[in-house]
């Protein structure tokens, strides 16, 4: 009863987001990209007992070795360098098994990005999965919502830019722009991480209606994948993969794997017990045409 409240009374909210969301828009607040604050890095997992926190550091040093994260670890947060580690974990665990991914350079879209403080992490799976001496990579990231301002002034496309400069890849950009407007073609990977799968989410966030579409979103994502591309999405609850795979099937999608993601790699790991990621790939070409039909099997 009382989540119910909770739930008609976020959707309340609606008129509100809306207005401010437009706002946000007209403003366009940027003030130019932070110096990223640095943290010492010393007993990065203390808020585990002994025998995680020796696995979550045996699993730091396996990551900073294959992904080249040492100049993430030399300039971060505690917390970001966490998100990243966490991110690249569940990244390798979910794909190297499941997908063969080309030693080529690659073309990748991340969709939602947020502030993007993820983006060294993933610039690097995506640069040394199964290729180790790193292959090139392009990427472009997508927030629809990038000029929402923090308590310090700055936004988020503010974070984003110090974040992508971290990079060092001048082929990373990140656009505040609507996803569905995309011009990409033949991308091959398309990462959603967490996007919206319900109206309620949505709002809790601070966007408004017209911006809930999740059908609409992972049709978009399905067009610019190239044959034989993936498509990776992680969700917060059991309930929204559901949602996200009912909407895939609709699509005429199969599902190559879906997982838990349960890692202690990050402080919050109790309250992220319920999360999933789901892989899912494009059709090759084949014999049946120029244009593929959507098939999603690998």
């Amino acid at each position: 009863m009382a989540s119910n409240l909770k739930k008609g009374l976020t959707l309340l909210r609606a008129p509100v987001n809306s207005m401010a969301y437009a706002a946000r828009r007209r403003m366009r607040w940027e003030r130019g990209a932070p110096v990223l604050v640095n943290e010492l890095k010393d007993d990065l997992f203390a808020y585990l007992g002994t025998k995680d926190r020796r696995r979550c550091e045996r699993r730091e040093g396996e990551l900073l070795d294959s992904y080249d994260l040492t100049g993430l670890r030399t300039c971060s947060s505690r917390i970001d360098y966490r998100e990243n580690l966490y991110l690249v974990d569940a990244l390798e665990s979910l794909l190297t098994d499941q997908v063969e991914i080309p030693a080529r350079d690659l073309r990748v879209v991340d969709v939602g990005s947020k502030n993007w403080n993820y983006v060294f992490g993933l610039e690097r799976f995506w640069r040394h999965v199964d290729q180790g001496e790193g292959r090139r990579v392009e990427m472009l990231g997508f927030e629809i919502d990038g000029h929402g301002v923090y308590r310090n002034l700055r936004s988020r496309c503010d974070y984003a830019r110090a974040y992508v400069a971290q990079t060092g890849n001048s082929r990373v950009d990140y656009r505040v722009d609507d996803f569905m407007a995309c011009d990409q073609t033949a991308v091959d990977a398309v990462t959603m991480f967490y996007p919206f799968m319900t109206r309620y989410a949505l709002l809790q966030w601070g966007l408004p209606l017209s911006c809930f579409g999740p059908g609409d979103l992972l049709r978009r994502a399905l067009t610019v994948l190239r044959p034989g591309g993936v498509l990776v999405v992680f969700n917060q609850t059991a309930t929204e993969r559901d949602i996200l795979h009912g909407l895939l099937t609709r699509l005429g999608a199969d599902i190559v794997c879906a997982e838990p993601l349960r890692s202690k790699l990050v402080h919050y790991h109790h309250r992220a017990v319920d999360r999933w990621a789901t892989v899912a790939c494009t059709q090759h070409e084949g014999a049946q045409g120029a244009t593929p039909t959507v098939s999603l099997r690998v």
